[in-house]
C-alpha cells in the first residue's frame, strides 16, 4: 500500500484564507459526517502577502482544498474516502 502525504509548500505557492471570520466551530464541523445537504461555499482569497508566488493545485489552507486538475487525478485514489463539497 502507497501512503501520501498532502503538503503545502507556503514559500512557492499561494495560500488562501476565507473572507469572514469564522470561530472554531467551521473547522471542527468536518468530522467525517456528511456536509452536502447544508454546506454553503465559502468565499476566500489569497493572502496579500501571497500574490506574487505560484498558482498551486492545492492551496494551503486548514482543509484540502484542490484545483479541477489535482481533483480529477486524485479523485480515482480517493473518492471513496471523500465527499467533494
Amino acid at each position: 500500500m502507497k501512503i501520501y502525504k498532502l503538503d503545502f509548500d507556503v514559500n512557492k505557492f499561494k495560500s488562501i484564507q476565507l473572507c469572514e471570520k469564522v470561530d472554531a466551530d467551521f473547522y471542527q464541523m468536518f468530522d467525517g459526517r456528511s456536509l452536502s445537504n447544508s454546506w454553503i461555499v465559502p468565499r476566500v482569497k489569497v493572502y496579500d502577502d501571497d500574490l506574487e508566488l505560484e498558482d498551486g493545485d492545492a492551496p494551503g489552507f486548514n482543509i484540502p482544498v484542490l484545483n479541477k486538475r489535482a481533483y480529477e487525478v486524485l479523485y480515482p485514489m480517493i473518492s471513496n474516502d471523500i465527499e467533494v463539497l
